[in-house]
């Protein structure tokens, strides 16, 4: 080879583009991720190395993880719907529980599975009191489970909680962690169906509470 034509291949440089692959977010599909741009490489660089390629698979899924591996830890129970749940401090046994339709007063705090708390009445100061059955479906079914004076801890899939598209600061297909305390209730009645998930134990104590009320009248 001529020194003309050395000079001119030294001139043209390695000329390789390197493809930089981006880590997709959790949020995002698989196949979301970016190519940065590719740059031609100065003339007196050194040759590139080549970089072991990424590694295909199965996409892992940072809330279902969570949800599997939260469910095999030492107290935690899971119901038929998904709900996680395990007492933190237990009750009188004899104290009352609430029904699906009352109005709960509650202290609570709520988090991501990150750690990021979203909203906390412990924070505010002071407790609240919600219907019910206005809530998400995981307290739904997971408040009637309790006894006044008890604090427990759920954690609620998003199918139970603000579903795919998320509400405020809550993401679509987050899980969300509970610590809820009961500290009472007040007996109500909730509209007939409206669509609302119902709590088959919930139901079954209404009723029986409605039966013996009017076993007790009629004795009267």
């Amino acid at each position: 080879m001529t020194a003309t034509a050395r000079k001119t291949l030294m001139a043209a440089g390695p000329g390789l583009a390197l493809a930089v692959l981006l880590a997709a977010a959790p949020t995002l599909a698989q196949g979301d991720a970016q190519t940065a741009p590719a740059q031609a490489a100065p003339a007196d660089a050194p040759p590139v190395q080549a970089r072991p390629a990424a590694q295909t698979g199965p996409r892992i899924d940072p809330q279902r993880a969570f949800l599997d591996q939260n469910r095999r830890q030492p107290g935690w129970m899971v119901s038929g719907t998904g709900l996680q749940y395990r007492p933190v401090r237990r009750g009188n046994p004899d104290a009352p529980q609430p029904d699906s339709d009352d109005t709960v007063r509650v202290h609570y705090e709520g988090r991501l599975i990150d750690g990021t708390v979203f909203d906390s009445s412990y924070a505010r100061g002071e407790p609240v009191s919600f219907p019910l059955h206005g809530l998400i479906r995981g307290w739904q079914e997971g408040i009637p489970m309790m006894r006044v004076g008890e604090t427990w801890e759920f954690v609620v899939p998003h199918q139970l909680g603000y579903g795919p598209v998320g509400r405020g600061p809550i993401p679509g297909g987050a899980t969300l962690i509970f610590k809820v305390e009961l500290l009472g209730f007040e007996a109500g009645q909730a509209p007939k169906n409206e669509g609302k998930a119902v709590n088959p134990e919930a139901e079954k104590r209404r009723a029986q509470k409605e039966a013996e009320e009017k076993k007790k009248r009629g004795r009267d």
